[in-house]
């Protein structure tokens, strides 16, 4: 392994032989490289074996670039090493999905499900009277009067610190036994409907690791990213796996910006007293930004009271070009204006793309609208993200208005606080719609008021297919995928429809009976009060390649890098905030743990302003207004106090300037294709893009959610048989009757289909091709670097059901409930791909089949042709479908004849009648 590309301080890091390593690394100092080459030095320096190292990044968008980077020098230095095809049992991922595995692993939580933050306020809005929130705010603070839609989130906030800081419940019941009370009729309701969130999945793994360390014990090696922004129930996951594994960690607590989610930097601080051999290092040299834009930075850190702590960084970009510019404005619209003509001038004139830029907001819900709306008039494509970023579009503003205008006594709060209700909201709809999006029909009115009488009458299966409905009635299949504008419409609306999934999701757990009308009068208020609010423009991955301007928060930028960035609206009270030293609302006693920790403090937003500073590769432009919208005098910010002498005016920055632009390729990451999604492409492309590039969801049934349980007992059956001895019939009872879970189902039907799905696995493992006392692997990782004929790469990735082994052979198998889910064809193609992959690992596969658990004999049993040439045909059409998808050809396929059994085929432009 050949390191002389390293700086000399990175090659003292990755070559340390210290079992306990912490890094400060300052901005664009590659620390991802310096990860990347510590894993390699690992593998082909010390022989580690795959399996035995974990790495924990912040994102999965983070965790892909690492892992993209591994197979890559990988590739490079051992192309023909068996190491390459074994990269699938090292563990590349966000703690959180660490932690899911284990569970799932070890502590019988296969068949849990996880809410994301927007799902979990969804969760607890729908059980708010069980949980008696309102009772309990009001003991809490008996002289205020808060909203619902505030309780929920303070108790969301105040449950999670239960999980975030391990507080002992033994404690809290003595401590806050109001809250105690509360809090155990929540984690009995997650429970009882098999539910995670994040820091509660987080929470448990790490009390299950310290029951049982035995789960932990392959891991010889952790590495973590970002260790500045871990909390203290993180830091214990990582001292239990460090008892036993060399710990590698690598932040920068400049750029500590999650405080108020509960992130700690005090942990950096402390981990060479929790590993008192540590060593520390740092990471000094930049490579992403020019000598002005880190001279700022560095001179911002330095005159910091809370920054200055730490040694400054350099740069490899060295340039006489001045690159920092301040400007002045009179009020947003007049600093949108020049934002917006100087990236059409850098466009026009410089040979420019439209994605070099990024315009960086404290809050995007509170200063990016001038721009937008600017954006939006020279039709400028963009993309943004932020609070309300949704709702600022105006396809979603429109749908958002039809579905209040449906409710009962419907309304829309506006950001002036005057309220649509009505008929407004149904005529301001259409008139967005038509202005913005596409041309109606004069008939528009009439089909949606029939769409409203259908709905009181209950005549819609889900909120999804009534989306559906009303995007037919508004001419939703005149957009074109292809136009990046349209592209953008459409993956706003998939956003939407999520939005409309999480919140139906609760209300229909335990098969509870739905009142359509109730619903969206319920669905009124979580759009006003919440969603509006909360949910973001989708972010897709097909989006950020798009060529359009980047609006976000810096929360957002992290990370990231552009080669012109601007920062606008640096005025005092909107950065740093006016929310610094505002007292939370917590409905937890606080003498449990440093409420003060959760505050906006003037520390947090310098360190805020740091990353904000670092994002630029070539030009920075910073900018504050002296008067507001509406005219009221403002001052600048002082995070500008000690800088504000050594920014350039505007006058000396020349348009020509922009030819000293580097545009360097960014390094592209070697894109994962799930296998199953290869299949979903096979069926109809259009279908893949809507399903699962745009996350349209298919909608509800009680019947949701069958094959997963049925897999999970089918496993849970196999171990008990195999590792504890049973008998098939009383493994499959016992699995069957504890573990059998429909979430959408009522009791009666639960009780019914359970005794099905019994009957079926009786049958299967009564059968003589079950073979199930031959398992000798489940739910096994499958991954294969694959390259394509167009001299790219891919990673494939699946889980193989189950290996089989006996006198004939290793034969591998996979468990389908009926054929009519995925075509015989397609079901063997992904068995043979599975099959090709397993070989290319060395190992070998004499058989191949597939078991469909519903269905009777002899049509149960399907044995898979696995000769070499049908393998190297089904790589072949693999490969060809990768170049597809990669190439973002998403062009219907009707007559693959997927049609008649498509959730979209109402709003699919290219639906085949049958």
């Amino acid at each position: 392994m050949n390191i002389d590309s390293l700086t000399p301080e990175q090659k003292e890091i990755v070559t340390s032989t210290s079992k306990y390593i912490r890094v400060i690394a300052g901005p664009g100092t590659g620390k991802t490289e310096t990860l990347t080459q510590r894993i390699l030095y690992l593998l082909f320096n010390h022989g580690a074996i795959p399996s035995s190292i974990v790495a924990f990044t912040f994102t999965e968008k983070a965790a892909q670039s690492l892992k993209s980077r591994i197979y890559s020098r990988t590739q490079e230095i051992a192309p023909n090493s068996p190491l390459l095809q074994n990269l699938c049992n090292l563990f590349i991922g966000t703690i959180h999905s660490f932690c899911l595995k284990i569970l799932k692993n070890y502590f019988n939580y296969g068949n849990y499900s996880t809410l994301d933050e927007n799902q979990e306020f969804a969760f607890v809005s729908s059980f708010y009277s069980d949980l008696k929130l309102s009772e309990l705010a009001k003991k809490k603070y008996p002289n205020s009067n808060f909203k619902p839609f505030e309780i929920i989130g303070n108790f969301i906030r105040s449950a999670n610190v239960i999980y975030d800081n391990l507080i002992d419940l033994s404690t809290l019941k003595l401590t806050d036994p109001d809250f105690y009370e509360v809090f155990t009729i929540y984690e009995h309701l997650l429970d009882s409907h098999k539910l995670l969130t994040f820091s509660r999945m987080v929470y448990l793994a790490t009390l299950k690791i310290q029951e049982n360390p035995s789960s932990i014990s392959g891991i010889e090696y952790l590495l973590v990213d970002e260790y500045q922004d871990i909390n203290p129930s993180q830091e214990k996951l990582i001292e239990l796996i460090g008892k036993t594994a060399s710990v590698f960690i690598v932040g920068d607590p400049r750029q500590t910006i999650y405080q108020w989610r509960g992130s700690d930097e005090s942990c950096f601080f402390r981990f060479p007293q929790k590993f008192p051999s540590a060593e520390s290092y740092s990471l000094t040299i930049n490579h992403r930004s020019t000598g002005s834009i880190i001279q700022i930075a560095n001179r911002f850190s330095n005159t910091s009271q809370y920054l200055n702590t730490y040694p400054p960084i350099s740069t490899t970009k060295e340039s006489s070009i001045q690159s920092v510019f301040k400007l002045t404005f009179n009020d947003p619209e007049e600093e949108a204006s020049w934002i917006v003509n100087t990236i059409k001038n850098y466009v026009q004139n410089y040979n420019g793309n439209y994605r070099d830029c990024a315009v960086l907001y404290r809050s995007v819900y509170l200063s990016a609208t001038p721009l937008i709306n600017i954006l939006r008039e020279h039709h400028i494509p963009y993309i943004v993200a932020g609070k309300v970023s949704l709702f600022q579009r105006p396809e979603i503003e429109a749908l958002a208005y039809i579905f209040t205008w449906l409710a009962p006594n419907g309304f829309f709060l506006l950001k002036n606080n005057k309220y649509l209700k009505n008929e407004k909201l149904i005529e301001s709809a259409l008139k967005i719609w038509e202005t913005y999006i596409t041309p109606l029909s004069p008939l528009t009115d009439k089909y949606l008021t029939k769409i409203k009488n259908d709905v009181n009458k209950n005549l819609f299966r889900d909120l999804a297919h009534l989306l559906y409905e009303i995007l037919n009635v508004l001419n939703y299949k005149q957009l074109d995928p292809t136009s990046p504008d349209h592209h953008i419409i459409i993956a706003n609306i998939g956003r939407f429809a999520s939005l409309l999934s999480d919140f139906e999701f609760p209300q229909r757990l335990g098969g509870k009976p739905i009142n359509f009308p109730q619903m969206l009068e319920n669905l009124c208020y979580f759009l006003n009060f919440y969603a509006s609010s909360a949910y973001e423009e989708s972010q897709l991955e097909s989006l950020s390649t798009l060529d359009a301007v980047n609006i976000l928060t810096i929360h957002q930028a992290k990370g990231l890098e552009w080669p012109i960035v601007f920062i606008p609206s640096l005025q005092e009270n909107l950065f740093p905030s006016s929310r610094i030293g505002e007292n939370l609302n917590w409905l937890v006693n606080q003498s449990l743990f440093n409420s003060s920790r959760y505050l906006t403090t003037y520390k947090s937003e310098s360190q805020l302003f740091y990353v904000a500073l670092t994002r630029a590769k070539d030009f920075l432009f910073i900018s504050y207004c002296h008067y507001d919208s509406s005219g009221r005098i403002q001052k600048r910010s002082s995070l500008l106090d000690n800088i504000i002498t050594y920014l350039n005016p505007i006058e000396t920055f020349l348009p020509s300037n922009f030819t000293f632009i580097s545009h360097t390729p960014p390094q592209n990451d070697i894109p994962v294709i799930a296998i199953t999604d290869l299949i979903d492409y096979l069926k109809c492309p259009y279908f893949f893009l809507l399903r699962k590039i745009f996350n349209y969801p298919s909608g509800f049934s009680y019947m949701l959610g069958y094959g997963d349980s049925l897999h999970y007992c089918l496993h849970l059956s196999t171990r008990l048989i195999n590792e504890s001895g049973y008998e098939p019939e009383k493994a499959v009872t016992e699995a069957i009757e504890k573990e059998f879970y429909l979430p959408f189902a009522s009791n009666i039907q639960k009780m019914k289909i359970a005794e099905g799905a019994k009957k079926a696995l009786l049958n299967f493992v009564s059968h003589p091709e079950s073979k199930i006392d031959k398992i000798i692997n489940t739910e096994f990782p499958l991954e294969l670097l694959l390259f394509l004929d167009n001299n790219s790469k891919t990673i494939l990735s699946g889980i193989a059901d189950v290996i089989l082994s006996d006198e004939t052979g290793t034969e591998i198998r996979d468990y389908k409930t009926s054929s009519k889910v995925t075509p015989a064809h397609l079901a063997a193609l992904q068995l043979q791909v599975y099959a090709y992959i397993l070989q290319a690992q060395g190992n070998q596969i004499s058989k191949a089949s597939i078991i469909y658990l519903e269905e009777p004999e002899p049509n149960n049993f399907k044995q898979v042709n696995i000769e070499p040439n049908e393998l190297n045909n089904a790589i072949n059409l693999i490969k060809k479908t990768s170049e597809k998808i990669l190439n973002k050809d998403y062009l219907a396929q009707p007559e693959n004849g997927h049609c008649p059994n498509c959730d979209y085929k109402i709003i699919c432009k290219f639906a085949k009648s049958y």
